[in-house]
């Protein structure tokens, strides 16, 4: 977590270079280019990860890794339902890897509250309640609110802030990064969501 916005910045350069100087070196390196993917979306610059995942994908439509990081670079452009097809698509390509599928089912429950799809959103962070990556409480307080079940949003919201006190709406938000607007906009309706269940706003100052 980098909370000032100029060291985060000089990060991401930096891992992208990182990433381009790996990939100059054996261009078919999966780890350089999730590297390089992962810096480009996290500075905003969606499209240019995008083109790159696809032409991984050109060489090997199976790829369940590219699938999944194409999955992560809709979303991030605010194309949910696009986001949640190739989510599943990898995850049915590489279904043995507890880490991995816990990592798109948080996508994919994420994706469903923009979408108004609450009952789903919260099956599927029921899966993530534990284990790797386990963080499906936030969504599920988004879900239940946006249902009116105010009280297991709140018991949900106290769930997520027991197992991550330093979590904020405003943290999320930066951490993030996407500044496509049809992902803001709706992404709008999840934050509200965590506001109504009681969840903190937060600052950047401050965290």
């Amino acid at each position: 977590w980098i909370p000032n916005p100029q060291a985060r910045q000089a990060v991401l350069e930096k891992a992208d270079s990182l990433a381009r100087q790996s990939l100059a070196i054996e261009p078919g390196n999966q780890d350089g280019t999730f590297a390089l993917t992962s810096a480009l979306v996290h500075n905003g610059r969606i499209d240019e990860a995008t083109a790159v995942t696809r032409k991984r994908l050109e060489l090997n439509p199976y790829d369940a890794a590219a699938n999944g990081d194409l999955a992560v670079q809709h979303l991030f452009a605010g194309r949910w339902e696009e986001a949640v097809r190739l989510a599943k698509l990898s995850m049915q390509l590489n279904p043995l890897d507890r880490k991995y599928t816990a990592l798109h089912e948080s996508l994919i429950s994420t994706a469903l509250i923009p979408l108004h799809r609450y009952d789903e959103a919260i099956e599927h962070a029921r899966l993530i309640l534990d284990g790797p990556r386990a963080g499906g409480f936030h969504v599920i307080a988004s879900a239940e609110a946006w249902k009116g079940n105010l009280e297991a949003a709140r018991a949900a919201t106290a769930e997520a802030l027991k197992r991550n006190p330093a979590s904020t709406i405003a943290r999320d938000r930066a951490l993030r990064g996407s500044k496509e607007p049809g992902y803001l906009g709706r992404m709008d309706h999840y934050y509200e969501g965590l506001r109504r269940a009681g969840y903190p706003e937060g600052t950047l100052e401050t965290r």
